[in-house]
């Protein structure tokens, strides 16, 4: 199991004290290693407590009422075969330092309104046209808005279907994750 990692929009401070919620987007977070690794199984989408993978990071959230994806890949692909599908759970309890849900959590889905919908894909386009750095092609994150939070303590994605790509550096698709409070 992968360790969980941290996201969360932020409060500002108002005025005599007082504490309001503000429209404030949190920092990325890697909360998918490798997305183009074999895919989880239905038996797994159908209880994500069950899921065992070292690739996978549970995402705890402080603050927020939203999230929204990215996909990262590197630059010089030239060829995408498979995008990549995920299901977005939320849970109403945080994991152990090694990842693992206690027992008696209950998980949902944040992207579609039943358990067992079709997944989302997380749709990749081809570097030439996708935002990037020296390294690194992303998906653009504005192209959804965010999925309501709906109360999750913590959020754990799963790929349905293994994304593939070719022509860059690696074969390796990462998903980041970002926390909005809005």
């Amino acid at each position: 199991m992968a360790a969980p990692v941290t996201s969360a929009a932020t409060f500002i401070a108002g005025g005599n004290g007082i504490t309001y919620a503000s429209q404030v987007n949190g920092e990325w977070v890697q909360v998918h290693d490798d997305a183009s690794s074999t895919a989880i199984g239905s038996s797994v989408l159908l209880n994500p407590a069950s899921y065992s993978s070292s690739v996978i990071h549970p995402l705890i959230v402080d603050i927020g009422t939203k999230i929204r994806f990215i996909g990262e890949y590197a630059v010089g692909t030239s060829v995408i075969t498979t995008s990549p599908t995920i299901r977005v759970f939320g849970a109403d309890k945080i994991p152990n330092a090694s990842g693992v849900y206690p027992s008696g959590t209950v998980f949902w889905r944040l992207d579609a309104n039943t358990f067992n919908a079709a997944a989302t894909t997380l749709t990749l386009t081809a570097v030439a046209s996708s935002q990037q750095d020296a390294t690194t092609a992303y998906t653009t994150p504005l192209s959804n808005d965010g999925y309501s939070l709906l109360g999750a303590k913590s959020v754990l994605v799963l790929h349905e279907v293994a994304g593939a790509i070719s022509g860059g550096a690696t074969t390796t698709i990462q998903i980041s994750a970002q926390v909005l409070n809005v």
